[in-house]
């Protein structure tokens, strides 16, 4: 869906809570689900009545439509129309609501004079036209007219009793029933709250969790508080409490207000009383870690983040009995201290707290876990409601948990390492929950992206202290790349992924090396969980093909037996493409006490169509192509990819009036060589383009002659209903026969291969392509090969297997 979050651009612009809770719900439904969603705030200025009216009428006239679903959240957000409106009260206003009767004010206005009585008449007629909103946009102009009117300043002044009826009576329209599809509130305080809902309406609770992270329970060296220094926080009363209070433990409030002179003063001459001014997320998190106790003693709060913080951080929060939401989690002498609000019963509660420390130190245990459920997770479930929520968010505690670790990003996939992570742990999402913790290089910008259901991507560029550490060694072997190779010795070089890493590995049941370079990482960050060794190929031999004999490549290649060993003979589980590359292991490494499974390689079958000949020719037709025999070749830059252009080079020279195109990151290889006119070097391209170009040709070709794994090439060209020229090696892994499915390149060579496909009937190529297709539809699909996987494990038979020994 395409959710819009609708909210009030306070004027003078402030950052508070409101604003963290805007800002962290976009940001998980973006990151963490497959849902789009949009912040989007109008400037509401509210220093007179007319300013409140302009505000109320700007929001009336907002045109969501092309949203599938709105969030509202304070007022005047609700004035917003759309058939799909979920109220997340934050609060109303609340000097015309629950602060009202403190202002001595009259709550019923009089309502006499002509201009008054058009008023009743104006919002009688946007009552019974309240559907169509045209009544409410009408009352709203009137309104903006009173002043003009003769209308005196005494009845328009705000707050007022001729205001709070105007201001309750648009509340009611637009929160009614007939226009709002789902009522959650922040908070039991907020939800309770007289003429906040309409009498019938279903109203649920949503917390929201801080936007700070990070939290920790340190030492007890002060009492601290962050705060907002005016009167509904009663800082004052704080302050005269620590004044009576006989423990000599430092009172620390953070935090700039109106009424800070005043406060100062108040507590002039107490050298334990510090203030700390503006301080920033970091510290204040720190902040926490090293307090006794957090107090907290605002006048009715909507809710309260900081008791959350404090609490996350494993610190008892002292707060008061009328401070409304802290007091959904302090339970007196369990949590924290709930108590009278007087100074007395504040100062008692602190000298306790400093007498018996332990004491505080318990509660502040029971205080983490009393929040420990507060997720954005459950807030976007309440909000969006059950039946809306993506298939991730699921049954999520009876499904394993997985991180996998890999030195390069995933998506969008591109070469061939690339598309078996994705489409692989795509498919087994549907039985697990799976966060890929991914290196990029470090133009590349930080994410966390849902790449599908139940699959994360979680991608940290390298930092420039890094990337210039790797070049070194690159440069030290003539520039072949070693991202992988050099990836578990210099990874503390960029913390940020060393932090992903260790915080996707405490969440997970399960940690997997895809590849072996962070396998000995996984096993430190994640001691006790099961490691799982995802063996794309026999790195060794392939690295040993690809590095120089130099003593600096034969450092690294010794490094590449060493992480490969490591993962071989400490991992619970090895699963390779194809059972060969287990055996190579074995051999190269002994025996292993890991089980060993084949996880073929597969293709998406549902996103590669399949054209028949007659199709292809037409499709060429009208390229423009039709004139010319058309091959490609796909492949990454990787060694074996580069022995196999120079034979589809030789064979271009050999074979003039056909054309070849070299597809993927290999062309890179060969950017500054001459190559024969026939040949174009096209690089990387996306899915659709590959999918394109696959419908083009006439055969696709895969002269490979070195390697290990399977070659998702081969699947790919299968699956699009293109014939293919292949060797032997090159349909390794893969259950396919040489004429039956492919044409193999036998004594002749690829030249000599490639003509004898150009000779064959359209029959034959015909029943070859279509038997190949079969081939991957019934053994080599994403889905199957993932529900084999899955049930080898045992998780179609048990909704949540113990992270043990698979």
């Amino acid at each position: 869906m395409k959710i819009a979050i609708v909210a009030p651009s306070p004027v003078p612009f402030t950052i508070g809570g409101a604003e963290n809770l805007f800002w962290g719900l976009q940001k998980y439904i973006n990151d963490e689900t497959s849902h789009q969603c949009e912040l989007i705030k109008l400037p509401s200025r509210e220093h007179n009545f007319a300013d409140l009216v302009r505000t109320y009428l700007e929001f009336s006239r907002l045109d969501l439509s092309h949203f599938d679903m709105v969030i509202s959240t304070k007022y005047p957000t609700w004035m917003v129309r759309h058939p799909n409106h979920v109220c997340y009260m934050l609060h109303k206003l609340r000097g015309l609501y629950d602060t009202y009767e403190l202002l001595g004010l009259p709550k019923h206005f009089a309502w006499e004079g002509a201009e008054l009585v058009r008023v009743r008449e104006l919002m009688e007629a946007a009552r019974r036209s309240a559907e169509s909103n045209g009544g409410v946009e009408d009352l709203l102009e009137y309104l903006l007219t009173l002043g003009s009117r003769g209308v005196t300043p005494e009845v328009l002044s705000f707050p007022g009793p001729f205001v709070r009826e105007v201001i309750h009576f648009l509340d009611g329209i637009a929160l009614s029933p007939a226009r709002i599809s789902r009522y959650v509130a922040i908070s039991e305080n907020v939800r309770h709250r007289p003429d906040y809902f309409p009498a019938s309406a279903n109203v649920e609770v949503a917390y929201p969790p801080p936007k700070l992270s990070g939290f920790e329970c340190g030492s007890q060296d002060y009492l601290f508080t962050v705060s907002r220094l005016d009167g509904p926080k009663r800082i004052a009363l704080l302050i005269d409490a620590m004044r009576l209070a006989k423990a000599e433990i430092p009172l620390c409030i953070a935090g700039t207000g109106p009424e800070e002179q005043q406060i100062k003063k108040l507590a002039a001459g107490d050298a334990r009383i510090k203030f700390l001014g503006f301080v920033n997320d970091r510290e204040v998190v720190e902040w926490y870690k090293n307090a006794l106790a957090v107090p907290f003693v605002p006048y009715d709060e909507d809710y309260g983040l900081i008791t959350i913080e404090a609490m996350m951080s494993g610190k008892p929060v002292l707060t008061l009995t009328d401070s409304g939401g802290p007091n959904e989690f302090v339970e007196n002498g369990v949590t924290g201290f709930s108590v009278d609000p007087t100074p007395e019963a504040v100062a008692a509660a602190i000298d306790t707290l400093c007498r018996d420390r332990d004491a505080a130190r318990e509660m502040g245990r029971m205080a983490r876990k009393r929040v420990g459920g507060i997720t954005w997770e459950k807030v976007v479930e309440d909000l969006l409601g059950k039946q809306r929520i993506p298939a991730m968010n699921a049954n999520r505690r009876r499904r394993p948990r997985i991180m996998v670790a890999l030195t390069f990003p995933v998506y969008p996939p591109r070469g061939g390492g690339q598309s078996r992570v994705f489409h692989l742990y795509k498919q087994l999402a549907h039985y697990a929950d799976v966060e890929l913790v991914t290196s990029c290089h470090p133009d590349e910008p930080a994410s966390r992206r849902e790449l599908a259901r139940g699959l994360t991507e979680i991608r940290i560029p390298r930092s420039q202290k890094h990337q210039d550490a790797e070049a070194e060694y690159s440069q030290s072997i003539d520039w072949v790349p070693v991202t992988d190779v050099v990836m578990s010795e210099l990874y503390k070089l960029t913390p940020e992924f060393e932090r992903a890493l260790a915080a996707a590995c405490e969440r997970a049941d399960i940690v997997v090396a895809s590849h072996p370079y962070l396998g000995r990482v996984l096993l430190e960050l994640a001691p006790g969980k099961p490691l799982w060794f995802e063996a794309h190929n026999v790195e060794f031999t392939l690295k040993r093909d690809i590095l120089p004999d130099t003593d600096a490549g034969k450092a690294l290649l010794e490094k590449v037996r060493m992480d490969e060993a490591y993962c071989w003979n400490n991992a619970a589980l090895v699963f390779a493409c194809a059972q060969n590359d287990i055996n190579e292991l074995g051999k190269l490494y002994g025996s292993t006490a890991a089980r060993t499974l084949e996880v073929p390689n597969g293709v998406a079958i549902e996103e590669v169509p399949f054209l028949p000949l007659a199709a292809r020719r037409n499709l060429r037709d009208r390229l423009g192509l039709g004139g010319r025999k058309l091959t490609m070749f796909m492949g990454s830059w990787h060694g074996p990819n580069l022995t196999a252009v120079e034979r589809v080079l030789e064979s271009a020279a050999n074979l003039p009036d056909a054309a070849f195109m070299i597809v993927g990151s290999v062309c890179q290889a060969f950017a500054d060589r001459t190559v024969p006119s026939n040949v174009r070097l096209m690089g990387s391209v996306d899915d659709a383009e590959k999918v394109a170009l696959l419908g083009a040709v006439e055969f696709c070709l895969n002269p490979m002659e070195g390697g290990s794994g399977s070659n998702l090439k081969m699947l790919d060209y299968f699956a699009s209903g293109t014939p293919v020229v292949s060797t032997e090696f090159g349909a390794r892994g893969i259950n396919a026969v040489a004429d039956t499915h492919f044409v193999q390149v036998g004594k002749d060579g690829l030249s000599g291969a490639i003509q004898a496909g150009y000779g064959m009937s359209d029959a034959a190529l015909q029943g070859m392509a279509n038997r190949a297709r079969s081939l991957v539809e019934t053994e080599y699909s994403w889905t199957k090969i993932a529900e084999r996987f899955a049930r080898s494990l045992g998780w179609l038979e048990a909704s949540f297997p113990t992270a043990k020994h698979p």
